[in-house]
């Protein structure tokens, strides 16, 4: 994930989209390493690991540094899924190894959790189904929205990551 951080790097990012547009058929997207070193100035890269299969999954080489003026992090999305210790131990490996640091993220979908019923109507309509049918692929909890920085520094306590000195 890239996230632009001026209005510069805004134009470079949606500069990227086109480039990854234009590369294949309509609804699809493809990027090479060399189009993301070449349009990703001034970004910030996130890595997200997939939820499932943490343990096999490595940092892209190189991602602290190619293209993305050195800001290259590994995001950790603690959810409350029952998985967050297993996931945080795997991801605190996983940018041990790699020398990628680590950053809190949210996989935010709603600003609210009472917006969840929502969430779930939209999910249902891009799986073109009901919402009772797509029950399995819905979010198990409200956890993906918006928290405030007090639930933050609870839920990622600075123990949780590596000091710069661990590095």
């Amino acid at each position: 994930m890239l996230l632009a951080t001026d209005r510069e790097s805004y134009g470079n990012l949606s500069e990227l989209i086109t480039t990854a547009r234009r590369a294949v058929g309509k609804g699809r997207y493809r990027l090479t390493r060399a189009d993301v070193e070449r349009g990703a100035g001034g970004c910030l890269a996130l890595w997200v690991p997939r939820a499932a299969g943490v343990d096999e999954a490595r940092a892209p080489s190189g991602m602290a540094g190619a293209g993305v003026s050195g800001c290259g992090w590994i995001a950790v999305e603690l959810l409350r899924d029952g998985r967050d210790p297993a996931r945080l131990t795997a991801l605190q490996a996983l940018g041990a190894a790699s020398g990628v640091p680590l950053v809190a993220a949210g996989n935010v979908h709603m600003h609210v959790r009472s917006r969840r019923p929502l969430q779930d109507l939209l999910t249902a309509i891009r799986l073109k189904t009901t919402v009772v049918e797509a029950v399995a692929q819905l979010h198990p909890n409200g956890e993906r929205c918006l928290r405030s920085r007090l639930v933050l520094a609870r839920l990622y306590r600075p123990s949780c990551w590596p000091r710069p000195a661990d590095r």
